[in-house]
């Protein structure tokens, strides 16, 4: 196991295009943006395993987060990839004293009904939505309009037939325009946003490379919903999406959902992931919401087991999740 020098991270790439589990939040170039972003990632490092050929069997991307005063933690997005976590940990360890890591985070691509819990981790919080809606992309459209919900197939045609337009982000006003719609639905929803430079630098940075593209949607030339999605690999996402408090009724964001969706077929793609929605049979979440409008697009409920914690300073991680429980219930 070692960590792999920066001029190699092509190499990288190649094998998580090979490596049928990987996602675009293992990406550098999705890394890259978050660091650029001025995120809560400070840096990061990839960690790799090699066969006798010199070839990249496993790795994962791994970033270096703010914790609290001087302390970091290490976090895993959707890692690591063929790597046995226990091994990481034990190769990481004397990194951690060098940079202060309370804890290393692991949150591995696997499924609620295959996971297990790792000797040495504890069970914790995911920032990556442990449930989510995909939607299969092979299928025909017609079979995608007729899988969904008939108020979602309903909602499309009620845009259109409202004159709806959806087109892409070409201008710097259009960004500007995303932002305030982002405000509104914060607001509206109780959502968390970020600063406007952070989806500049979103599709500064990935839109170049055919990894991110905004959707806006006008009504009588009004721009009032509007809709970022990602593309790594064989799969889209929905990763942010907005819509203004005005003209609700003529159900613009289910025309900027479907609008995106065929652009994700058209590409080639084979799963539209909708990012995040609240877990079944769980009343009164807080996603509930736009987990409903979600679901009118049909797609596969799926549950990721959750993220794990190997702690590296036993005592001070304790304080923290003794901090983390009580700030929750404040």
């Amino acid at each position: 196991m070692e960590i792999l020098s920066p001029i190699n991270y092509a190499k990288f790439e190649q094998f998580l295009i090979q490596e049928n589990a990987s996602s675009i939040f293992q990406s550098t170039d999705f890394a890259d943006f978050k660091i650029k972003a001025k995120s809560r990632e400070q840096s990061y490092f990839i960690v790799v395993e090699k066969d006798k050929n010199d070839r990249i069997v496993g790795g994962t991307l791994v970033f270096k987060m703010n914790l609290f005063k001087k302390y970091s933690f290490f976090y895993c997005p959707r890692g690591p990839l063929n790597i046995d976590p226990v091994q990481l940990a034990d190769f990481l360890k004397p990194i951690s004293k060098e940079q202060n890591a309370v804890f290393l985070r692991i949150d591995p691509p696997t499924l609620q009904t295959e996971g297990k819990l790792f000797p040495g981790f504890l069970k914790s919080h995911s920032p990556q939505p442990e449930n989510t809606l995909v939607l299969d992309l092979t299928m025909p459209p017609e079979e995608i309009l007729k899988q969904m919900h008939p108020k979602g197939r309903y909602n499309i045609k009620v845009a259109q037939k409202n004159g709806v337009e959806v087109f892409k982000c070409e201008k710097p006003e259009h960004i500007d325009k995303f932002h305030t719609l982002i405000e509104e639905t914060t607001k509206r929803d109780g959502f968390f946003g970020h600063p406007k430079r952070y989806y500049e630098t979103m599709l500064e940075e990935l839109s170049p490379k055919n990894m991110a593209t905004l959707y806006l949607a006008s009504y009588k030339g009004e721009i009032i919903a509007g809709l970022l999605a990602t593309f790594y690999k064989d799969t889209a996402i929905y990763y942010y999406g907005a819509s203004s408090n005005a003209h609700r009724n003529v159900m613009a964001p289910y025309l900027l959902q479907w609008t995106a969706i065929q652009d994700s077929k058209n590409r080639g793609l084979k799963f539209y992931d909708f990012l995040g929605i609240s877990p079944q049979n769980v009343k009164n979440h807080p996603w509930a919401g736009v987990t409903d409008f979600k679901l009118k697009f049909g797609g596969n409920r799926i549950s990721y087991f959750p993220a794990q914690d190997f702690p590296f300073k036993k005592a001070l991680y304790l304080l923290f999740r003794i901090y983390k429980k009580f700030k929750e219930h404040s």
